[in-house]
């Protein structure tokens, strides 16, 4: 027989294969199996369980609105799994919208994918979502800032894409933010920012720089991109 861990786990592959209208055959099911007391007993007990549990429960208790998750969830917010992590944050975002300023000053949101990320941004209210973006990018290291600024750049408006182009400006500017920050340059009128970067010390920004540079470049242009032929990094040249 299976196990309630093993049910979880098949409930919440039947779960993200459905839309949130085709659920209700779900939600039953789980209330005839007594599932979500296992589910809550589970987070309220995080001791000793799997990460892969954990991650279910949660990814679970948030999408089937279970309420009585939400004194648990919190202490799930720094858990050393980044996976366990964003299942708690995004069921926390899914269960109570004003969580938002919890979820944002806890989770460990360097350490999610861009997927992960643009997934949470997407559960936020979008009045909240350039504020908390910004203030977080203050705080992340250069890697994780460049994770959150791409996923930001994904939403609608242009506010990730204004930030981007201003940190054009700040040369100084770590490498992983100024590849993020040349990848998302859309603008033909930014060009004359771009071009400085084509020499910059390091590859990888030189790289992006030379992919801004053809997307939006001139013919004139040309004359400046031959010298990076003989560039010392073959993914330049």
């Amino acid at each position: 027989p299976l196990c309630r861990a093993q049910i979880a786990s098949l409930v919440l592959d039947a779960a993200l294969r459905m839309d949130a209208g085709s659920r209700m055959p779900l939600a039953r099911f789980i209330h005839l199996c007594k599932l979500e007391s296992y589910i809550l007993d589970v987070l309220a007990r995080p001791r000793g369980q799997s990460p892969v549990v954990l991650e279910t429960c949660a990814t679970l208790a948030g999408l089937f609105g279970m309420q009585g998750a939400l004194p648990h969830l919190p202490r799930l917010l720094e858990h050393r799994v980044a996976a366990v992590a964003f299942s708690a944050s995004l069921a926390m975002l899914r269960l109570k919208p004003s969580a938002v300023p919890i979820v944002w000053a806890r989770a460990p949101v360097q350490r999610f994918s861009k997927a992960a990320l643009l997934t949470l941004l997407k559960a936020v209210p979008s009045c909240h979502v350039d504020q908390l973006v910004r203030r977080r990018l203050d705080k992340s290291d250069a890697k994780g800032a460049a994770q959150l600024l791409s996923a930001w750049g994904q939403l609608p408006g242009r506010a990730a894409v204004r930030y981007a182009s201003d940190l054009l400006d700040q040369p100084e500017c770590e490498g992983w933010l100024l590849c993020a920050a040349l990848r998302m340059q859309d603008d033909v009128s930014q060009i004359g920012r771009i071009r400085p970067f084509l020499e910059h010390d390091r590859w990888a920004v030189r790289l992006q720089a030379l992919h801004a540079v053809s997307r939006l470049g001139f013919a004139a242009d040309i004359e400046q991109l031959k010298p990076l032929q003989d560039n010392a990094n073959w993914w330049v040249s």
